[in-house]
């Protein structure tokens, strides 16, 4: 290019120049030749761009030109992304792709775990906040242009430019063992010892120490430090006495919270005719049949 550029035709009247000493460099090759080999860059380093416009908003509920987007798409994540070398969506925050109802008017998309804000929030990011970032877009604070244009068929969808209205068409799927899900009742949650011993039965169920983001066997969310130190405490003993003494004070104290409401299964009724020998389990309280027989 020789260091001048030259726009020909209707929407073109002027021209450019760079000196040869310019520090500004022109990207070589074109963009599917960047497509192509992605990884061929060097990484790190500082990125100068001369640019005809300017971002309009770097807030990513904001933002609507395309130059703009291009920045926040480097900075933000969302639940699908486009890498350089493909042409289809790949997830990003999203665990797969959507999995869509066949009347199509449903579209379910479950969120990878264990993915955190940066500092200051730094804390995992949940469904609930892909909801706000949808219902805040109508809002007239916000007033993104391809709210409505995208998401107006939503169920209950507010027109763009109003105040904040949550959207009843988007639903969050809510598990008792995953603490954020902020679950307000579990019901019918049962367990019962491994093995011969209490620590078995109160330990993963009572102990604060073990909630964790998901897979959480403590339904109840119960975290008192005190208890938690019993707890603790009682799985160092190994004197059998002292032990069954110090697991009966953890019980007692776990009871004293009231963290369940306790659902016994021996109460169940079963019912046998006189011709079969049954026998019941004592783990489910229901027919074993292994050992149930005709008489």
């Amino acid at each position: 290019m020789k260091g001048r550029s030259r726009c020909r035709g209707p929407r073109c009247g002027h021209s450019w120049r760079w000196p040869r000493s310019s520090p500004y460099k022109l990207f070589a090759g074109s963009a599917a030749d960047n497509r192509g080999d992605p990884g061929a860059g060097k990484k790190g380093g500082k990125l100068t761009v001369l640019s005809a416009g300017d971002v309009d908003y770097m807030d990513p509920g904001r933002t609507y030109y395309t130059y703009a987007i291009g920045i926040i798409n480097a900075v933000h994540r969302g639940l699908y992304a486009y890498p350089p070398d493909k042409n289809e969506p790949v997830p990003d925050l999203a665990a797969g792709d959507p999995e869509i109802a066949e009347d199509g008017k449903t579209v379910t998309v479950e969120l990878k775990s264990g993915i955190k804000y940066t500092p200051p929030v730094s804390r995992d990011v949940k469904a609930a906040d892909v909801k706000y970032a949808i219902e805040r877009a109508f809002t007239a604070a916000v007033a993104n242009g391809y709210a409505g244009v995208y998401f107006g068929d939503l169920v209950g969808a507010p027109k763009p430019g109003g105040d904040y209205k949550e959207i009843p068409g988007i639903e969050i799927t809510r598990f008792c063992n995953v603490p954020d899900s902020e679950t307000g009742v579990c019901p019918s949650v049962g367990w019962s010892q491994d093995f011969a011993d209490p620590q078995t039965m109160l330990d993963p169920t009572f102990n604060g120490n073990n909630i964790i983001p998901s897979q959480n066997s403590n339904w109840s969310e119960l975290d008192v430090p005190e208890l938690n130190d019993k707890i603790e405490a009682a799985k160092l003993i190994t004197d059998p006495v002292e032990r069954a003494q110090a697991w009966s004070d953890v019980n007692h104290d776990i009871m004293a919270q009231a963290p369940t409401i306790p659902y016994m299964w021996d109460y169940q009724a079963v019912v046998v005719s006189p011709n079969v020998r049954a026998v019941q389990s004592g783990y489910s309280t229901t027919w074993d049949w292994n050992y149930t027989s005709l008489r």
